[in-house]
């Protein structure tokens, strides 16, 4: 049994200090809780290391993270989380990045479960969080000025590339994907942002 865990597991408090403006929701990083872990760790004497290793099921390969605590007698508690590296190329991540954000991703939920951190229905990675955007992503959205005013340097959205490439494919010559890249001095189409590509969608004559 570890001296001082479940001291520090109640005087933990690690809001969610990051924002998403685009989405509108609260959410707390792997920093977040590294920051807040931290004094507690020294106040409370104790060691924290954390390691990642790759684990192959089947075709699926995943990133396991293991946090290990021990206290000054020696006495440790481990927790280990998974993240699953995709295939499917939908992230437009490329192979590195890919295995830092599983990386991230699975320390969070181990440092999450180490330390009694909750899991709520705001959380973004809850099951109540998806139905809800997921719910959300079908309603129409209307690409006002107001919008583009908040939003118009972010990336725009998979529908979006989908909806870019078939205008830019249906435009024949005329407009090329390759052209429209050129125009909006970009190598990849998902890396346009949303003032682009209303301002090619018009060019084209499709609907944005």
């Amino acid at each position: 049994m570890i001296k001082n865990l479940t001291k520090l597991q109640n005087e933990l408090v690690c809001p969610k200090g990051q924002f998403n403006s685009f989405a509108k929701y609260a959410f707390r990083n792997t920093s977040d809780i590294l920051m807040t872990v931290k004094p507690l760790l020294l106040k409370y004497n104790l060691q924290m290391v954390i390691t990642d290793d790759l684990v192959q099921v089947g075709q699926n390969v995943y990133i396991k993270a293991t946090v290990k605590i021990t206290d000054e007698d020696g006495n440790s508690e481990t927790v280990s989380a998974f993240a699953r590296e995709g295939t499917d190329g939908k992230r437009a991540l490329d192979p590195s990045q890919q295995t830092g954000s599983c990386s991230t991703y699975a320390r969070r939920y181990a440092l999450c479960a180490l330390f009694a951190i909750s899991d709520t229905s705001l959380d973004p990675d809850s099951d109540e969080y998806h139905t809800k955007t997921t719910q959300e992503k079908e309603k129409p959205r209307k690409i006002t000025k107001a919008f583009l005013k908040e939003h118009g340097a972010e990336r725009i959205g998979a529908e979006e590339v989908e909806k870019l490439k078939t205008a830019c494919l249906n435009a024949g010559e005329s407009m090329s994907l390759e052209r429209a890249l050129r125009a909006c001095n970009r190598s990849s189409v998902t890396d346009i942002s949303w003032v682009q590509y209303v301002s090619l969608m018009s060019q084209l004559g499709a609907v944005a």
